[in-house]
């Protein structure tokens, strides 16, 4: 009899849980169906809209409550933040403030389209983890020739991927920052941090190779860099495989490197950042290691390496590493001595040869206003809106670093080299930096608002998902292929 109680005891907590999950993901699905409606603009009032899409929502909830299971903290971490970035961008978007959100109305509808978002994203999220997270037995550590074999055969798999696009671009793109630093290696201008030394270096010994073998430097450094980025990629997938993860995500991994025409574009166009891109990549990929107990000495000191490089191919890396270590820090207490002491090592290696080397080499500063894009938009956005209600004073003071009335014509709310490049002043800025960075302060303590949302525009396709590739203002787009006849001069 106690059996029998027993069984029907627990027949009827499990039909009142079934109960209570099927009327949690009918108000689940009724928000999500509201918040959405709100954030595209589908209509309300429309019958067909509404039944169709509810049904489509609560027949994904069910689908994903049987299939996720407990919650993981970081699919919640990674929800939230796309519904931000989806809530935010938006605004940003239509309305180029978020101002608007911080009315009543303007708050509970932000707070309704993000729920909507996150409850959406959250167990697609969870369920990648999941299916992910399905381990597979690693390779035995004896058998290192099957580990070498696979990354070689997924770097050779996304390397012939991308070779078509190689050869349709032949002998190479010229764009960015390259002319400069042909100027630099040509000695027809000195040599300075504006553009990294190492990346300038690493052209230069392309032009060098390809007088020798009577092959234009374009094509040399194009292949070269295909190269690495794609041995960046198949380490990375390989680590994947090596370490037990379900073997249709690292399939879609060489799948997504080899297929994306992106990716194999800007594999071969001569710019820092994918150099940079790769060897971050590498970071990232051997990074779980030291976040392990009982990691080698020489992991940490192969990542110290790494982030050294990374500092050297970006001039702003320091900032981003310095970020990193914070972020990494903080999720992973246990492991705090051998994340500080690899970054740390890393970051100080990696400033004693741009303080330290570069200048004993005859290597000049960089252009100082290139590390103030940031807060000369603000202040030119700041100059657009307020300049009647600044006061003299301040505009004097903003004279003296700004051409006022052709800053208030050429500023770009995307794109920062219209205001640096020709309403800036260099010498003002190097004659006086402590009075520019005052000014930047007082302007920004005076106008928050619209100080955060010029920071907000300035990098909004970075960060917005549904950000087209070129939009109404900056005109332009990251993926150049520019193809100029400029030969070394």
């Amino acid at each position: 009899m106690g059996g029998k109680k027993g069984n029907q005891t627990a027949h009827r907590n499990g039909d009142r849980l079934f109960r209570k999950g099927i009327a949690a993901d009918c108000i689940r699905s009724l928000i999500m169906l509201t918040g959405f409606s709100l954030l595209w603009k589908y209509p309300l009032e429309s019958l067909t809209v509404n039944v169709v899409g509810f049904l489509a929502l609560f027949g994904l909830q069910r689908f994903f409550r049987r299939e996720n299971g407990k919650i993981n903290g970081w699919a919640a971490a990674f929800a939230v933040c796309y519904a931000a970035a989806m809530v935010l961008g938006r605004e940003m978007w239509t309305a180029r403030t978020v101002s608007g959100l911080l009315s009543l109305k303007g708050f509970f509808k932000a707070l309704l389209c993000g729920a909507a978002v996150e409850m959406l994203i959250r167990p697609v999220f969870q369920w990648a983890f999941v299916q992910i997270g399905k381990r597979q037995p690693s390779v035995p550590r004896q058998d290192r020739g099957v580990g070498l074999r696979r990354f070689l055969a997924f770097w050779g798999i996304i390397l012939l991927a991308w070779m078509p696009c190689y050869l349709a671009y032949y002998p190479g793109i010229n764009a960015y920052d390259l002319e400069a630093q042909t100027r630099q290696v040509l000695g027809i201008q000195p040599w300075t941090t504006q553009h990294p030394p190492l990346h300038t270096a690493m052209w230069g010994l392309c032009i060098w190779i390809g007088d020798l073998a009577d092959v234009t430097g374009y094509a040399i450094y194009g292949l070269w860099q295909m190269m690495i980025l794609s041995a960046a990629m198949a380490a990375a997938a390989a680590r994947l495989w090596k370490r037990g993860t379900a073997r249709p995500a690292v399939y879609g991994a060489i799948a997504f490197f080899a297929l994306n025409p992106t990716i194999a574009i800007m594999s071969f166009n001569p710019t820092k950042d994918i150099v940079f891109a790769a060897v971050f990549l590498v970071y990232l990929t051997f990074l779980p290691e030291l976040l392990e107990e009982g990691a080698k000495t020489k992991t940490a000191l192969g990542l110290g390496l790494l982030v050294a490089l990374c500092c050297l191919l970006r001039n702003n890396a320091i900032y981003s590493m310095g970020l990193t270590l914070i972020v990494l820090l903080l999720l992973f207490r246990k492991a705090w001595k051998q994340l500080l002491i690899c970054h740390l090592c890393g970051i100080v290696a990696a400033g004693a040869v741009m303080w330290g080397a570069y200048p004993l080499m005859g290597i000049g500063p960089g252009n100082k206003k290139e590390a103030m894009s940031v807060p000369m938009q603000q202040m030119a956005r700041i100059l657009s809106e307020k300049r009647e209600e600044m006061g003299q004073e301040t505009l004097d003071e903003m004279s003296e670093f700004f051409d006022l009335d052709q800053t208030v014509q050429m500023y770009n709310p995307r794109l920062s080299e219209p205001v640096k490049d020709y309403c800036f002043s260099e010498e003002a800025l190097r004659e006086n930096t402590g009075g520019f960075l005052r000014l930047w302060g007082k302007l920004v303590s005076r106008y928050p608002g619209i100080a955060v949302a010029a920071f907000l525009d300035m990098h909004l396709p970075y960060w917005y998902p549904a950000a087209e590739t070129i939009d109404s203002f900056s005109q332009r787009s990251y993926l150049e292929t520019i193809q100029r006849c400029w030969i070394y001069g």
